[in-house]
């Protein structure tokens, strides 16, 4: 185990950290306790806080570890590869990073580099590793440039980089519950859980695209026989229960705005109007009637898979909408989730998702699916242009008017694709 323990100077942190260290020993039967002091001693304060440190454990069991670069230091080293198991407290990492910094020359991403490290190679020699370190960020001070340097990599403990590994399992949580039915655990809609939830965007597509196939097999599995109006009646409807009517919503908002020929600012406004105008139920009618109509072009299992590229590459392409345009209010649910995403890194995986999309319709039907592909992307263009002219710049309905509006060509072009292939 990996513990990392904080607080402001005196707030009895140590001796937490002593207690907690002593529990796990006697809980699992471990003799060695070892206590890494990090500080320097040559200033009077230093001397005074280390002297009360041995006071304050005098009696408990540790073995005391003198070293101020932690486990860099090559006597530790050999010393620290111990055949028993022990527990391994390391007080403290404020000190081992100053040290590593202005003692030993590091720079920033330098000293962290090594602190991680010491980190992994303490998990592996010790049964539990305790670090204790001191709370920054919150004394409201205007710092130089090299004590910021200093606090910022405080900021980047063992502990964090490995919550890093849950942010993740966390965004991946908000984009099932903010953009499907799909049931997972509760998280909290905080900005640090928001870092890649357009990373897992275009999964929920995938999701879809294997519950099409999935009843697109039903109408063979143990003899049972689906009629045509059946699956094309259910393959309309299931997208929209999947998703939870996420973006049929935005399409219908949207519809009601684009159809009010209103100016910009009144469009904006109609968006966020809870009431459905005959336009959004005109549109919707519409919209139902063509995505059924193109399902029934559907004729072998080769083109079942091929829609599903659709449903990925509709949600790929609006997360690189999102992250990519102008919001057209600088608020609302999708500038949150803009904002409080990782864009770089949000991107790059975006990117790698669109060449899988690419890469997967050629492999099922070739030039053909080239295409159709490329021809899909034109209602990306079109959506761009739209956006700026007419509200300038991207919404949240906006953004689900797209998807709904690119699935319904793509699932045109899979069909006419399909029937092109079989001439």
């Amino acid at each position: 185990m990996l513990c990392l323990i904080t607080g402001a100077s005196g707030s009895g942190k140590s001796e937490y950290a002593e207690n907690l260290v002593c529990r796990l020993a006697q809980r699992e039967g471990i003799h060695q306790k070892v206590y890494m002091a990090t500080m320097e001693w040559e200033s009077g304060a230093a001397r005074e806080r280390i002297g009360r440190h041995r006071k304050q454990r005098a009696g408990k069991g540790f073995v005391t570890v003198e070293s101020l670069l932690g486990l860099r230091s090559q006597e530790i080293r050999p010393a620290a590869r111990r055949t028993e198991p022990a527990v391994l407290l390391l007080e403290c990492l404020s000190s081992l990073l100053a040290n590593l910094m202005f003692s030993e020359g590091m720079d920033r991403k330098a000293a962290v580099e090594e602190i991680l490290f010491q980190a992994k190679m303490a998990e592996k020699l010790y049964c539990h590793t305790v670090i204790v370190t001191d709370e920054i960020f919150s004394d409201g001070i205007e710092y130089g440039e090299d004590v910021r340097a200093y606090c910022q990599g405080l900021g980047h403990s063992p502990v964090s980089e490995r919550r890093s590994g849950m942010s993740v399992l966390k965004s991946l949580c908000l984009a099932c519950s903010m953009y499907s039915r799909i049931p997972v655990p509760k998280v909290a809609w905080e900005e640090k859980n928001m870092k890649y939830v357009l990373c897992f965007f275009p999964w929920i597509g995938i999701v879809i695209g294997a519950g099409m196939y999935g009843l697109w097999r039903l109408r063979s599995l143990l003899g049972v026989h689906i009629p045509m109006p059946v699956f094309v009646l259910t393959g309309t409807v299931l997208p929209i229960w999947i998703s939870g009517g996420i973006h049929m919503d935005g399409f219908m908002d949207t519809a009601d705005a684009l159809h009010s020929y209103q100016s910009r600012e009144r469009k904006l406004e109609i968006m966020q109007d809870p009431h459905t105008g005959a336009s959004a139920c005109i549109s919707l009618a519409c919209e139902m009637t063509l995505y059924g109509a193109a399902l029934y072009f559907l004729l072998e299992e080769r083109q079942i898979l091929f829609l599903g590229i659709g449903f990925f590459l509709s949600r790929t392409l609006s997360a690189f909408a999102l992250l990519t345009m102008k919001n057209a209010r600088g608020e609302g649910l999708a500038y949150t989730f803009v904002s409080g995403s990782s864009r770089r890194i949000v991107l790059a995986v975006l990117s790698v998702w669109l060449f899988l999309g690419v890469e997967t319709a050629f492999y099922l039907y070739g030039q053909y699916g080239l295409f159709c592909v490329a021809a899909s992307f034109l209602v990306f263009f079109y959506y761009e242009i739209l956006a700026y002219r007419k509200f300038g710049g991207l919404t949240g309905d906006l953004a689900g008017w797209f998807v709904v509006v690119y699935e319904l060509v793509f699932a045109w072009l899979t069909g006419i694709m399909g029937y092109l292939w079989n001439l």
